[in-house]
């Protein structure tokens, strides 16, 4: 029981005699900062002992944030060849060096100067692609220290030195399946860490983008949403979702991949919204009526952009296209969303759309007066073209707070109009307009009996 005791003991004592040794002079006289930075610089050579290279770099990570300039002018170098020669060997070696080059690179912290000297230590680390390409490696070790401060620090090369970053990312042989796998990582805080990681990647390279997506990354960032909670989920839902637009929006290739898979369907189940749906059926009320707060709001503005992206653009299916259209009409007109996302879903309804405004029957709801949103009462089937020319005219739920102007109001009035203009741009409709408009001896026509034949 005593020799179980006694070893560990004993290398603490030898850690802390080795770091004394390095910050004393060999007769024990008091030495300067820069005589000490000398000193711990001279034994990260890889001629010393391993134990010897991890004192001296647990003390230079210690000088890093007042010594900031004296230690990356002299032990840069060094701290770079510890990166490359024992960081995968020794995972406590490793976690020093990375915070190390850390303190030494980061930009956001200090004075003018000091970040600076951020830059230009960032500089000299990409000098050339051996440190990133090994920093890529190190995210393939399981340790939870190694693989967190990998990701950290490749976060801030990537927001000094973004391009420089990128295109080694491009050249390495392991950097888009250790990415990918870091998705994977069961440890919430390396996760997160990795979806951080991964927004600052495919800013503006769609090369990236492609790469991570044939990889795998949209089933990897769909199961963390839905690991979340879906849109009810907060800050790490609105990452996922943020990487995943980032992969889509101008990348062609990558939207036309997207569609091959068995994920467009899951956006309308993120908002509770069947995608399978048949028009002549209602919508849920699970969908209509949910309970909203800033960051659900965040979330679900997310997959409404998404989905305008993907009607948008060239590529979709009628069906992909009418699903989603669909999804947009109900979120605007017949449900509870914030004003805000239903100007969003009117406005991304697609141009020249074919969509039956006139033929989808709608189940508005109306909130009871003085209840804060919690009880509401279900209206009368409408057709989504009247409901729309309702909204244009009284605004939401027929006016009902029609005293309480607001800039929200207005514009949900203002982006409903526009709405019908479009719709009423083919000539047809137009002309069955002015027929229901005008006396006829027949049966009068109404707005919900126009069809877009």
């Amino acid at each position: 029981m005593f020799a179980a005791t006694f070893v560990p003991n004993q290398l603490r004592m030898e850690f802390l005699s080795q770091t004394y040794v390095a910050l004393r002079g060999p007769t024990g006289a008091p030495q300067t900062a820069q005589d000490t930075i000398n000193r711990l610089s001279d034994r990260l050579s890889p001629a010393t002992l391993l134990a010897d290279r991890r004192a001296a770099v647990l003390a230079l990570k210690g000088l890093s944030r007042d010594c900031k300039r004296d230690v990356g002018d002299r032990a840069l170098s060094g701290l770079l060849e510890v990166l490359v020669n024992d960081a995968e060997l020794d995972a406590d070696i490793g976690k020093a060096v990375l915070e190390t080059l850390q303190l030494l690179c980061d930009t956001e912290e200090g004075d003018v100067a000091a970040k600076e000297l951020g830059f230009k230590y960032t500089d000299q680390v990409l000098a050339n692609e051996k440190t990133t390409h090994t920093l890529l490696s190190l995210l393939g070790d399981q340790n939870f220290y190694t693989r967190f401060a990998t990701l950290q620090y490749l976060s801030t090369l990537l927001h000094n030195r973004r391009q420089l970053v990128q295109g080694y990312f491009l050249k390495s042989s392991n950097g888009t399946r250790n990415v990918i796998s870091v998705l994977e990582d069961k440890r919430e805080i390396i996760r997160n860490e990795a979806i951080s990681l991964v927004e600052a990647l495919i800013s503006q390279s769609p090369d990236i983008q492609k790469v991570l997506a044939f990889e795998g990354a949209f089933e990897k960032l769909f199961s963390i949403v839905s690991q979340e909670g879906g849109v009810e989920g907060g800050a790490v839902t609105s990452s996922a979702l943020t990487c995943v637009d980032g992969l889509l929006r101008f990348n062609s290739s990558n939207q036309s991949y997207f569609r091959e898979t068995a994920l467009p369907p899951v956006l309308c189940s993120l908002l509770l919204f069947p995608s399978n749906i048949q028009m002549r059926d209602s919508a849920p009320q699970e969908f209509a009526l949910q309970f909203w707060d800033s960051q659900k709001q965040n979330n679900a503005s997310l997959v409404v952009g998404i989905i305008g992206m993907l009607v948008g653009s060239k590529g979709s299916s009628p069906q992909e296209v009418l699903a989603f259209t669909r999804c947009l009409v109900e979120i605007a007109l017949a449900s509870n969303a914030p004003p805000p996302v239903k100007i969003q879903s009117l406005r991304l309804l697609p141009l020249n759309s074919t969509f039956p405004l006139s033929e989808l029957i709608l189940t508005p709801y109306m909130p009871v007066p003085e209840t804060n949103g919690e009880e509401w009462d279900r209206l009368e089937p409408a057709s989504a073209l009247d409901v729309l020319v309702e909204l244009a005219l009284h605004g939401e739920y027929n006016g009902l707070e029609g005293g309480k102007r607001s800039r929200d109001g207005l514009e949900l009035r203002a982006v409903a109009v526009s709405v019908f203009e479009n719709f009423v741009q083919k000539d047809e409709i137009r002309q069955a307009f002015l027929q229901a408009m005008l006396p006829a001896e027949g049966p009068s026509m109404c707005l919900c009996h126009l069809t877009t034949n």
